[in-house]
């Protein structure tokens, strides 16, 4: 899309340029603003696949490109000046790509290269609070869905409004460094002064359209004072006229409280101290390979699984850095049967058998990669470039502690319906052990599983803990895991009752009180509920896993270690509320920041 109005020249030479892309766009929107140079006449005749919409009068390029966006059909829209055009001619098709791969950007904006060896962008990809929508690519229905731009700013400002619109739905703005786009800045039609007005008048106006009572006036007067000092900057002529755009922000004030829709103070706050991060230095060619990533399986007399299991790792490509397998006190041979097949393998095993929870806490302990691949004996990766693709997820979410994937069983179906292959990509409450990734300088340090466990649940404590610190757990549907679930070693009611138990004492561990009583009768009568959908023979053992559950009573208070209610609640809400963008997980965990979007630490290194 493209607004003009006044520059025909520029215009020809941005279609012309448009004309040339390997891929041609669906369709091309012009708004012509009023136009009165023969701009209309030269879009019909020269340029007649393009969409003309005219405004009769000029109303601004902010009610201009509203328009178009509203008349688009396309899902994606790139947003151009009449005098910027892409620089690659394959622009389209890497457009459609980052999207494609980043469900949860609503903007990507572009470095703005204004001569032959300026460019006026950051150096490197991160989150960023605005964008110029001479160089951007905007998705529409994220557009739809907020409250758009508005109207009555005429120009200037309307794209860090939209910034800040784009968080709060629970989406980010990117810039994206491998697109640039060639922006000439015609002079016609740019009075900087008035430009300066426009802007500061606009950037008032925003902050009572969007920032919460009461820190709105403290805000405000801080806006006020910035502009001025960049008056001052400038020469006593723009002092003199700096009350001109001081009166045109009063008489806006009244639409400016009828429009107003304030965003939460964690989101806001957030977005304004954006611009002042300080940015990562970029990854240096190669430094991803070098990041290293170990795979740990637990087994217990499962031979032929794991056997199998390990012959698949055999097959990705690049291999994971170390193997570590724990036997718990295996009995039928495993032992041997890795020696033999699989000697690069590190394989120790449990004297006395421990249960798969402590069995990956001490494994967990031994890896020195920087991140952790854990499944189970019957489970792997479908993908054998998993480990490569798997590194550049945990790179593109700094903000996340854990990850877990689809976990494919028996016919092809997900072990969780909202869990598949075909799901967005969003936030989770947990992981299973047979399917996820873990920030290996994370555990033991800002969380780990609760030994005294044994088995199951272990992944959901984790992962409060982990919200806790302020890691979030991210769900990647493009790497699936085939996981067989054997039936081997697996009593369903044995199951079901080690995971209500450890369920409440995970209450006692995590939850605050005076809540917790509440929780734990919540989570008793629960799993009541689920043995008795299961029928007689499972309701009538329920008492068994009671008295185990008091047993443990003593070690969960001696160990206990509460967390706040806000994350307790919103971690709890997880399980049936999918969060999918950064800006909605932020203002359910405020807690969790994300400084720079793409860039990946080196876990060894913190």
């Amino acid at each position: 899309m493209i607004t003009t109005r006044n520059r025909r020249d520029d215009l020809r030479q941005t279609l012309t340029a448009l004309g040339q892309l390997t891929s041609k766009p669906d369709e091309i929107l012009i708004c012509a603003d009023g136009c009165s140079d023969g701009t209309v006449e030269l879009v019909r005749e020269r340029f007649a696949h393009c969409r003309l919409i005219e405004n009769d009068v000029p109303r601004g390029s902010v009610f201009s490109r509203d328009r178009l966006l509203r008349a688009a059909t396309g899902d994606i829209v790139i947003s151009l000046d009449d005098d910027s055009y892409p620089v690659d001619r394959d622009f389209l098709e890497r457009v459609k790509q980052l999207f494609n791969a980043n469900p949860d950007v609503a903007v990507f904006s572009f470095p703005e290269v204004r001569d032959e060896r300026t460019v006026f962008s950051p150096v490197q990809r991160r989150a960023v609070s605005a964008y110029a929508n001479c160089a951007a690519a905007m998705r529409r229905d994220v557009y739809l869905r907020s409250s758009g731009f508005p109207l009555f700013f005429e120009h200037m400002y309307e794209e860090p409004d939209y910034a800040l619109q784009c968080y709060s739905l629970g989406f980010v703005v990117q810039f994206e460094p491998s697109l640039p786009v060639r922006h000439h800045v015609s002079p016609v039609q740019r009075n900087l002064l008035r430009r300066h007005h426009q802007n500061a008048r606009n950037e008032l106006w925003s902050v009572l359209l969007r920032c919460p009572f009461p820190q709105v006036v403290g805000v405000a007067g801080f806006r006020l004072w910035r502009q001025f000092r960049h008056a001052c900057l400038k020469g006593v002529w723009w002092i003199v006229k700096e009350p001109l755009w001081w009166w045109s922000a009063l008489l806006g004030l009244p639409i400016c409280f009828r429009s107003r829709k304030a965003i939460p103070w964690s989101i806001y706050s957030r977005w304004m101290r954006m611009p002042r991060e300080p940015a990562q230095a970029p990854l240096a060619s190669g430094e991803l390979a070098a990041v290293t990533c170990a795979v740990v399986i637990t087994s217990f007399n499962r031979r032929a699984e794991l056997e199998y299991t390990c012959a698949q790792l055999q097959h990705l490509s690049p291999p994971p850095d170390e193997v570590i397998i724990c036997l718990d006190e295996s009995t039928d041979e495993s032992r041997v049967t890795l020696a033999q097949r699989f000697p690069e393998f590190t394989v120790f095993e449990n004297p006395t058998r421990q249960g798969s929870i402590p069995s990956r806490d001490t494994a967990f302990r031994r890896v020195k990669s920087d991140l952790i691949l854990t499944l189970d004996d019957d489970s792997y990766p479908i993908a054998s470039d998993f480990i490569a693709r798997a590194k550049a997820v945990v790179r593109s979410h700094p903000e996340a502690g854990a990850f877990t994937f689809p976990e494919i069983r028996n016919g092809g179906r997900p072990a969780n319906a909202m869990l598949g292959t075909d799901s967005p990509a969003h936030y989770v409450r947990d992981f299973p052990n047979c399917a996820g990734i873990i920030r290996r300088s994370l555990y033991g340090t800002v969380a780990k599983y609760p030994r005294f466990f044994s088995h199951a649940y272990g992944e959901p404590d984790l992962c409060l803990q982990l919200y806790t610190a302020g890691y979030a757990v991210w769900f990647e549907p493009s790497l699936p895991i085939r996981h067989h679930f054997t039936a081997n070693q697996r009593n369903m009611l044995r199951r079901h009752q080690l995971n209500a138990r450890n369920e409440l004492w995970s209450v006692f561990l995590r939850c605050p009180s005076p809540y917790l009583f509440a929780i734990a009768v919540l989570r008793i009568v629960r799993q009541f509920v689920f043995a008795f959908s299961r029928g007689w023979r499972w309701w009538i053992r329920e008492p068994s896993w009671w008295l185990d559950a008091i047993r443990g009573l003593p070690r969960c208070l001696a160990q206990r270690k509460p967390v706040d209610w806000k994350t307790y609640y919103q971690w709890l809400r997880l399980g049936r509320n999918s969060v999918i963008g950064y800006g909605a997980l932020l203002g359910k965990f405020p807690r969790i920041g994300r400084p720079v979007l793409p860039q990946f630490q080196r876990e060894n290194s913190a």
